[in-house]
């Protein structure tokens, strides 16, 4: 039997409380930062979560070859973790960037010899070039007008809804999404804020007259080689042909077998807190997305919020297997006044699964936080906080929201969830 509180190497259980009926565990049950990570996960995304969470849930609550699933698939951090680890992939997002680059990741092999000889066949100086409007204020002309150019030639090369890809096409692709902007020499741009950090073209023209500088020209491939090289330093997953990643909303995945999933690991939106539209526009933008057709959840209610939960928990309850489960992280929101994970709880209340708890990873946060607006304590996200819940029999519909007890995760090992009843 593994009790929760030997569950990492990382650190132990440090703390254990009931509040409004919701036992808790708090610890240190995964690394937080000090460690390099895998070189494929080194994609900018607003909100992404570190793959230390998903790894600790996927090698706990999963076995290889099972199904995986993150219904807010985002940058692909759980997919990509649940490919390393031998199992299979499934994810979907409304944003169809998501998919644009998750795939590339988890994709067929690819080489840097493989890029650079693609990437020679791009008639750099007079190709045809995509109608984009890529602002001066970003953009070197002659860098803008190769980017045009490159657009042009992978949509000649690639089918943007993911159709019959060419998986080399699909990554220069992902890697030009990944190094557009940003306030260092290795991106298309000139110095803007951070790749995950948008702005505008009125304040980065600000930006641009504070610093006394124009967009300098780029190298748009030595760029894209680099970054590929960087990308593959540590090498790609094993590829398996089932993995799945899909463009939906997360309370509506057809495609996905019922009670076929073995472990679903996800963080969704918190609220208002991040307007993705805006986040992604010069993306949007170059990927030729009308970003206004993406029905981004911007809930301001959290009554909403909680009815949009419920709606997606409602879809898990289908195709999550019997004994299989669902970690769900969320957060703390308006300066900490606001816990969404009792809004998650009450959300599964009388669904078909167990309510085992909240585990609490209490660290603190590495140089990176303040690109999140997260301050210890004080706004933002203070610790990951993730529901854990566990899929029932249907016939066991009347007992969901039970006190919790020690259950069996897939590997047969017991996990322990009762230190508090």
């Amino acid at each position: 039997m593994k009790d929760i509180r030997e569950a990492s190497d990382h650190g132990k259980l440090t703390s254990t409380y009931i509040d409004q009926d919701i036992p808790y565990y708090c610890g240190a049950f995964f690394k937080s930062g000090g460690e390099r990570l895998h070189a494929l996960y080194e994609f900018p995304y607003r909100a992404a979560f570190p793959p230390f969470l998903p790894a600790f849930f996927i090698n706990a609550l999963s076995c290889e070859g099972d199904i995986v699933h993150d219904p807010f698939g985002g940058s692909g951090t759980v997919a990509i973790e649940a490919a390393r680890t031998g199992r299979i992939a499934h994810s979907s997002d409304i944003n169809p960037l998501a998919k644009m680059i998750t795939v590339p990741r988890i994709g067929p092999e690819v080489t840097l010899e493989a890029v650079d000889q693609a990437l020679a066949t791009v008639d750099w100086e007079k190709g045809e070039a995509a109608p984009l409007d890529l602002s001066d204020a970003f953009f070197h002309p002659q860098t803008a007008f190769k980017l045009q150019v490159l657009r042009r030639w992978l949509e000649l090369n690639i089918s943007l809804e993911g159709s019959e890809t060419d998986h080399i096409t699909a990554w220069i692709f992902m890697v030009v999404l990944a190094r557009l902007t940003g306030h260092s020499q290795g991106y298309m741009s000139g110095y803007t804020l951070p790749p995950n950090q948008a702005t505008t073209v009125a304040r980065q023209r600000r930006i641009n007259a504070k610093r006394g500088e124009t967009p300098p020209e780029k190298d748009v491939r030595s760029i894209i080689l680099k970054k590929t090289a960087s990308l593959l330093r540590n090498g790609m997953p094993p590829f398996n042909s089932n993995h799945r990643i899909e463009v939906g909303p997360a309370s509506d995945t057809p495609w996905i077998e019922s009670e076929s999933v073995s472990l679903v690991v996800t963080s969704p939106p918190f609220s208002t807190v991040v307007d993705y539209g805006f986040e992604h526009w010069l993306r949007f933008k170059f990927a030729g997305i009308e970003k206004d057709s993406i029905a981004f959840s911007h809930i301001a209610s959290l009554a909403d919020w909680t009815a949009m939960i419920r709606e997606t928990l409602v879809e898990l309850m289908r195709v999550v297997k019997p004994g299989g489960y669902i970690a769900m992280e969320v957060g703390e929101i308006r300066r900490g006044t606001v816990k969404l994970e009792r809004l998650v709880w009450q959300a599964a209340e009388s669904l078909p699964c167990r309510r085992l708890g909240v585990i609490v990873h209490d660290a603190k946060f590495t140089k990176s936080s303040h690109i999140y607006n997260v301050t210890n304590g004080v706004r933002g996200t203070n610790t990951n906080r993730i529901v854990l819940l566990q899929r029932e029999e249907v016939s066991a519909w009347q007992h969901a929201g039970r006190a919790s007890s020690p259950f069996t995760c897939s590997t047969g090992a017991k996990i322990v969830l009762d230190s508090v009843m």
